[in-house]
């Protein structure tokens, strides 16, 4: 029986309190729980809730506030999207704003294209999102149909940081002052490992272990 009084067992609890999240029963079907096999998200996961799309893997992720990207580890459907978000933002240093450079002409940060929950196929066209959305699920993770927003202490309302992002599962947390990985610039040796990891008999989180252990150890 797990110990109330355990620093697990209290984080377990904070986790299922969490809006709508529960912990997967591998012994019952998906549907039961209210999960289904959906499109991956940029780290290839598929189990999405029913009614708010969110992907469990990544809100697993999310709970041990663990944030970073390495462009070059990210699922081929996303690779483009991703890289052209990174041009639409000032990327500056860790603690720092990273203002949007792109808006639209009534001033407004641009919208980008870009695969989420709501397409259920692949023939079902992207719809736009906000950058800062973007941002969080490359860096943090997939939160569905979740709002993400800035904290309080971010002075610029149009800071893409994902350090200063949060969404309603990581907002009580104290934002953190760096990421666990960081990695913007293609790397040939790396974009292959991704390309042949299926036949290696690897997936994107395996890759992001082999690469960055300790510093991602509670992926």
């Amino acid at each position: 029986m797990a110990n109330p009084h355990s620093k697990s067992w209290t984080t377990q609890q904070r986790i299922k309190g969490r809006k709508n999240f529960r912990i997967l029963d591998t012994s019952l079907g998906l549907e039961e729980q209210g999960f289904k096999r959906g499109l991956p998200c940029p780290y290839e996961h598929t189990i999405r809730d029913v009614e708010q799309g969110w992907c469990y893997q990544c809100l697993l992720k999310i709970q041990t506030s663990l944030v970073g990207l390495d462009i070059n580890y990210l699922h081929e459907d996303f690779q483009p999207y991703a890289h052209r978000v990174l041009e639409m933002v000032d990327v500056r240093g860790a603690t720092e704003c990273w203002p949007i450079k792109s808006y639209d002409k009534a001033g407004k940060p641009k919208r980008i294209v870009f695969p989420d929950y709501r397409q259920d196929t692949k023939a079902k066209a992207p719809a736009k999102v906000t950058i800062k959305k973007v941002m969080y699920t490359l860096f943090w993770g997939d939160v569905g149909q979740e709002v993400v927003t800035n904290y309080p202490g971010c002075t610029d309302p149009n800071c893409a940081n994902p350090l200063h992002l949060c969404s309603i599962y990581n907002r009580d947390e104290h934002p953190r002052k760096a990421f666990n990985y960081f990695d913007l610039e293609p790397n040939p040796e790396k974009l292959n490992l991704l390309l042949n990891r299926k036949i290696q008999g690897y997936n994107i989180e395996d890759l992001l272990q082999k690469t960055y252990r300790p510093a991602i150890a509670a992926i």
